[in-house]
C-alpha cells in the first residue's frame, strides 16, 4: 500500500465551514446591499427628486423648490381633475419635464372667456389666465387638459402618455 504524503499546501487547504456569527453576517451583508440597491432605484426612477425650474405653478410651487414625483401613481388610475403631474413636453418648448395642474379629463369641456377658465361651466381653483379667449373645447380620449397655476403659464392638451406620474411632495 502507498502511503500519500501530506504536505503543508494539503493542510491549509482544507476548508472548515462557516460558523453561524460568519452566516448571519453574510446575510445581513447580503441584505443591507440589496436594500441599498432598492432604495436606490427608488429614488432615481419611481420616486424621483425634481427641482422646478419655471414659474409655471407659482404661486403653488415656487421656482427652486425640490418635487417629488410617484411614477407609479397611475399604474392603475387615471389622473384627476386637480392632480399636479409631471409630464414629458409635447412641443419643442424645452427639453425638460414641465409639471402642471390636470383640470380637464377626457369628455370634460374646457372655456377660457374673459381670463377666466371654467371646466363643464364651473369655476375652477386657479381660473385666472392670459390665454386668448376661444370656446368650448371637448378634452378627447387619451388627453387632459393641463394648466400652470401662475396667470402667464402655457396651458393645453396633453396626451396621456406624456404624464409620468403625480407630485406627491412640494
Amino acid at each position: 500500500m502507498r502511503a500519500f504524503p501530506i504536505s503543508e499546501s494539503t493542510i491549509f487547504s482544507i476548508h472548515l465551514a462557516p460558523s453561524r456569527a460568519e452566516i448571519t453576517d453574510r446575510y445581513r451583508r447580503i441584505l443591507l446591499f440589496g436594500t441599498a440597491v432598492l432604495l436606490t432605484y427608488l429614488a432615481l426612477y419611481v420616486y424621483p427628486r425634481l427641482v422646478i425650474i419655471s414659474g409655471s405653478m407659482t404661486p403653488t410651487i415656487p421656482v427652486g423648490k425640490v418635487i417629488v414625483a410617484d411614477r407609479m401613481s397611475y399604474l392603475h388610475t387615471s389622473p384627476k381633475r386637480g392632480d399636479i403631474v409631471v409630464f414629458r413636453p409635447v412641443a419643442e418648448f424645452s427639453e425638460t419635464q414641465w409639471s402642471h395642474r390636470i383640470i380637464g379629463i377626457p369628455g370634460d369641456t374646457v372655456r377660457i372667456w374673459g381670463g377666466r377658465v371654467s371646466v363643464n361651466g364651473g369655476a375652477i381653483q386657479h381660473d385666472v389666465t392670459s390665454d386668448p379667449d376661444f370656446g368650448d373645447i371637448v378634452v378627447p380620449a387619451g388627453y387632459y387638459y393641463e394648466k400652470g397655476d401662475d396667470v402667464d403659464a402655457i396651458n393645453g392638451l396633453v396626451p396621456a402618455s406624456a404624464v409620468m406620474g403625480k407630485i406627491i411632495s412640494y
